[in-house]
């Protein structure tokens, strides 16, 4: 696995074996930056469920100014860290080794912002709907923030509710990618 594009095209990253954990493959991550692209230079970007950082790290790469990668997995949580190490991402990126709900939870207290949160929890989970269901997920998000999320065809998180609302979905084999708006940015004609 390494890096598509930006100023680390091309590095690979240290990858392992995390029990859970499934990476976005090349073509569904090189989709996703392609939609997201105009969104990302000097964005906060939040990397929930990060399995090996793929995500997080290609967002640093093609211009976010911060992202947070959250994995509860402590040897993913590892290869992360020694991701960023080698990529000379740390003034730009950080992993916080915990649950993606009680990172979520953090954030909120802390006042922190993201424009884009990316969330890809394991499969067989019933987690995708959970993430848009957080309560505290709203107060996380800048104005105008995106939230995308990859989950198998079994596990959809629905069109979304009182918050969000899915304006564009991709697939790619079994892995789909929702992308969700704030109601209010919906309704003001703010699509992908």
């Amino acid at each position: 696995m390494k890096i598509l594009s930006g100023s680390a095209r091309g590095a690979r990253l240290l990858t392992g074996s995390a029990g859970g954990t499934r990476p976005l493959t090349g073509r569904a991550r090189t989709s996703l930056f392609d939609i997201i692209q105009p969104r990302l230079d000097g964005c906060r970007f939040l990397d929930l469920f990060a399995g090996f950082g793929s995500v997080g790290l290609e967002a640093v790469s093609r211009g976010a100014l911060r992202t947070v990668l959250v994995e509860h997995d402590r040897v993913a949580a590892r290869l992360i860290q020694r991701n960023i190490e080698k990529l000379h991402f740390g003034e730009r990126a950080e992993v916080w080794q915990m649950d993606a709900f009680r990172a979520v939870e953090m954030l909120a207290q802390a006042g922190e912002q993201f424009e884009i949160v990316f969330a890809g929890p394991p499969y067989g989970q019933r987690l995708a709907q959970a993430i848009l269901e957080m309560a505290l997920l709203p107060r996380i998000l800048a104005a105008g923030a995106l939230a995308v999320v990859q989950h198998d065809r079994r596990d959809d998180p629905g069109a979304g509710g009182n918050t969000f609302r899915r304006q564009r979905q991709e697939r790619y084999g079994e892995t789909l990618l929702s992308f969700y708006a704030g109601n209010a940015d919906a309704r003001n004609g703010d699509r992908l």
